[in-house]
């Protein structure tokens, strides 16, 4: 399979080459008569086309020849340990059964933007309640992104925050 993408990946090349090649060989001579008279050349409109499809195809060659295994999708089952975090760490869980989200919780999800509703959902999945670190760590943000995110669910009213040690505490609390 890899020897197949390669040996496209150069005949795309090759290809695109000679028609870039070919585009730009044949220009127009656009002369004058006279002692005065610049020689001077212009391309034809299908030259320029033909360039630029061969430039197109010669760079989708090149990708395909220095990215054919850059994106593999990860399984849900699978989760990489970064080298920040040790494997053995996990979340903390919470003991105590907490009952699903509520109508209220879907209403609310749905007055807020992308980040907003990822950050809510985080919490609420976590029982109501999560440590700011543990946030950063699960939705994989950096620190300022999450800090920015929880500040505007606050000034909307649908988490708090209280000082937990070296972290703060985020909590749900949506106004019945």
């Amino acid at each position: 399979m890899i020897k197949a993408v390669r040996v496209l990946a150069i005949a795309l090349m090759v290809i695109g080459a000679i028609m870039v090649v070919i585009g730009l060989a044949m220009p127009e001579e656009l002369g004058g008569s006279g002692m005065h008279s610049n020689d001077q050349i212009a391309y034809a409109f299908i030259n320029v086309v033909l360039a630029a499809i061969g430039g197109f195809v010669l760079a989708a060659g090149l990708m395909l020849l220095f990215l054919k295994e850059e994106y593999q999708p990860l399984n849900e089952a699978e989760v990489v340990p970064t080298k920040e975090e040790p494997q053995a760490q996990s979340l903390p869980t919470i003991e105590k059964k907490q009952p699903g989200p509520t109508e209220e919780d879907y209403l609310v999800l749905r007055l807020l933007t992308g980040d907003e509703r990822m950050m809510f959902r985080a919490v609420v999945d976590n029982g109501g309640e999560a440590l700011q670190k543990d946030l950063i760590i699960k939705l994989k943000w950096s620190d300022a992104k999450v800090s920015r995110v929880i500040d505007r669910l606050i000034e909307k009213g649908v988490v708090s925050k209280e000082r937990h040690g070296s972290t703060n505490k985020i909590k749900v609390t949506v106004d019945k």
